[in-house]
Formats: C-alpha cells, structure tokens, sequence
C-alpha cells in the first residue's frame, strides 16, 4: 500500500449513485452506478492511520446513505481498531430513519445536511424538499446535533436569510457553511444557474451576518457560520495561506473503485487523478498548488473551475468579514 502520504482529511465516496437530481450536481452523470467495497475502505483507514495521529474520514457520494451497511461496518473498524479518527457524514438527509439515527448516536457521527434554502427553493433546486425538514425534524427529536452546508448560487442567494432563520427553529442546529457554486458538471451545461452578481452577493451575506448575530444573541450555545469562523482563525494567526488540505497533501478523495484524488471536488477529473491506493502520484495536488496563485484565498479546485470568477466575491465577502468583525455586527 502507498506510503507516501498520510491524509488528515479522508473523504470516502461511499457509493457514486444518488436519488437527488439537483440541477448543478457535480457528478459525471456517465460514470458508472458504483458502491464502495469494504475492502477499499478497509485500505483507505490503514493508510490514513498509519501515522498514529489524529484524522477525519467525511463519508459522502454520491449520497452516502443508499450505502447504510458500509456506514455501519467502517464505523465499527474504525472504533474496532482503536483508530484516532472522527467521522463526518455529507447527506440530502432524504433517507434518514432511526436506524441510521442509531447509528450516528453509537459512534458519533458527525452529521452535514445539504441544504440550499427554504422549502420552496430547495424543491427547484434539489427536490424532496418535505422530506428534507422531515428528517430535521427526526434528528432533532433524538437530539441528533447536525450543521447544514449550502450552495450559493444566483437561484437561492436571497433566501439565505430566510434560510437561517427557519432553521434557528431547531434546537439542534449548530451551523452552516456557504458554498459557492463550482461551475462543473450540470452546474456548466445548466445556463439558468450561475454565481451571483458581486453587489447582490454582498447585500444578502451583510442582512445573512446581521441575522445571525440576531439568531445568536437568544439561543445558548451559538450558531457556528463555517466561512467567517475560518477569516477569524487565519486573522488571529496571521496566516496568509487558504484553509485547504488538499494544497498542503493532507486531504484525500478515495473513489468507489479505489482511484484517488485530492479532494472529493476534483472526482473524475483527470487532470486531478493521483493515482491509486497502491500507487499514488502527486500530479493532482500538484496542479492544485498552480492554481491556487490565481485565487490565495479561495478553494483552488472551485478556482480553476470557475476560471477565477469567484475571486471577486471571496475578496467582498472577506472585506465584510474585517468590517463585521471591527464594528461588532453593528455596520
């Protein structure tokens, strides 16, 4: 098995095939329906434990819960052998039931719904939009903490709002993280969806901050927002590189069929291919690493597949994060 890295940050693409159909979705829509052997997730934790310390594995897809016994079974090696891991679980959290609920209490899986706006919205966007905050209400009668990662696009940037506060409604909510859209997959045949114009983009993330601040100044424990708690870390120690693993070696995207890559956003690039959990190359991190001089701030994978579009609105949305956090919220 390869030795030449040892990932933080293992994202296993537990299975390829998803019940969604959203109207951006990144996926090759000409790859083949595959689930994860065991076996290759077997390797994946090995390699990724090996170094003794401490690591995330994200399970994700595809959507990750058409495959709940491989969820079970990785769970149980990981606790098993002893491993310092945390696991994270990314779903549309359509197929939640108490089982798998179960399963998440057992071995505290962490748990990341999709979700890109109100019920309205993300029915247009991803469908099943009943079940959804169906199923958020499950988690939260099983006291099943859970945190919600959006994608910005111009098809739901002003609802966002709205968005946090229908689900500042659930005492289990802990936090959200704002996506811009990656212009790959339907997301580039798709001429109706794209990024948000730059003033508009930086009206609703101003109303989203002071909404927030709203939303935080009554509840007990706070509602984390992903994008302005990592500007804050970097602000407090100085750091002038982007939060990415990937650009550092320490993240790894394991396919269904054991091909690799270095984040779950380059899957099925070639570009971006690096090799096998045999043989790794370091050609797709090290394409990462060219890219992500065009944007320092910024995902570099979200970079070279938006030709730099994103550049501007990560430049706005860090200029409000330095405004909001000198006046306090109160600009």
């Amino acid at each position: 098995m390869n030795k030449g890295i040892k990932p933080k940050f293992l994202m296993l693409l537990i299975t390829n095939n998803c019940n969604l159909n959203c109207v951006y979705c990144y996926k090759d829509k000409h790859s083949k329906i595959q689930d994860m052997p065991f076996e290759i997730a077997e390797k994946s934790l090995i390699l990724a434990g090996s170094s003794k310390n401490y690591f995330h594995v994200q399970l994700t897809g595809g959507e990750p819960l058409l495959n709940p016994e491989l969820i079970e079974r990785l769970a149980k090696f990981i606790y098993k052998k002893n491993l310092t891991a945390s696991i994270g679980i990314q779903t549309n959290g359509t197929l939640l039931d108490n089982a798998l609920i179960n399963i998440f209490k057992r071995y505290k899986i962490q748990v990341s719904i999709s979700i890109d706006g109100p019920p309205e919205i993300q029915e247009i966007l991803r469908d099943k939009s009943n079940k959804v905050f169906e199923k958020l209400r499950l988690l939260a009668k099983n006291e099943v903490p859970f945190k919600v990662v959006s994608v910005i696009s111009n098809l739901n940037i002003n609802f966002l709002p709205k968005l946090l506060l229908l689900l500042s409604t659930f005492p289990n909510f802990e936090g959200i993280a704002l996506s811009l859209l990656v212009k790959k997959g339907q997301a580039l045949k798709n001429l109706q969806i794209k990024l948000p114009n730059e003033e508009n983009f930086k009206t609703v993330l101003k109303e989203f901050l002071k909404t927030l601040d709203l939303i935080n100044r009554i509840r007990i424990k706070p509602v984390k927002f992903r994008e302005l708690e990592i500007f804050k870390n970097r602000a407090e120690k100085s750091l002038k590189h982007p939060f990415c693993f990937a650009l550092k070696g320490k993240s790894l995207a394991v396919c269904p069929d054991g091909t690799l890559y270095p984040c779950s956003q380059t899957v099925d690039d070639p570009n971006f291919f690096s090799g096998t959990l045999e043989k790794l190359n370091f050609d797709g991190f090290l394409a990462l690493k060219k890219i992500s001089i065009l944007c320092p701030e910024d995902c570099p994978s979200r970079t070279y597949y938006n030709n730099a579009e994103n550049k501007k609105l990560i430049h706005a949305m860090h200029k409000i994060f330095r405004e909001h956090l000198d006046f306090g919220g109160k600009n």
